[in-house]
Order: structure tokens, then C-alpha cells, then sequence
């Protein structure tokens, strides 16, 4: 985590995830403190599809949404 968010280029700043379905919320932290950044989201894309990542430092985990994502 800290070397994702310490990567130059990508500067994360607060954001929540919206709809996020209950089975999937129900296994996140309750208190996390999401952030996100739209430079990693397109450098993990690649502008291949649409997607937005969310980071939660504490707890170390990734929330993901993403539309058709294709395997290259």
C-alpha cells in the first residue's frame, strides 16, 4: 500500500465508493477511509476499460469497480 500511494504521478485524495453491493461491504472495515486517485485508475486500465480503485491505508485493502474489463 504505502508504495502504490507513494508512487510519484498519482495523488490520491478522499472519495467513497458508491453502490457498493451489501456482500461485498459487508466484509469491509467499517471506518475506512477511502481514497483514490484517477492517474492510477487510468494507469491500471491502461484506458482499456472503466475503472475506479479505492485504498483504504489502514486496512491494507482494495475496492475495485470496473465495467467490462478485458484480459490482454
Amino acid at each position: 500500500m504505502r508504495k502504490i500511494m507513494g508512487t510519484a504521478g498519482w495523488k490520491f485524495t478522499s472519495a467513497a465508493p458508491e453502490e457498493v453491493p451489501r456482500e461485498i461491504a459487508a466484509v469491509l472495515p467499517q471506518d475506512a477511509q477511502w481514497v483514490a486517485s484517477t492517474d492510477f485508475d487510468v494507469t491500471v486500465t491502461k484506458g482499456a476499460y472503466a475503472g475506479s480503485f479505492y485504498l483504504d491505508r489502514a486496512s491494507a485493502q482494495v475496492l475495485f469497480d470496473a465495467v467490462n474489463p478485458v484480459r490482454h
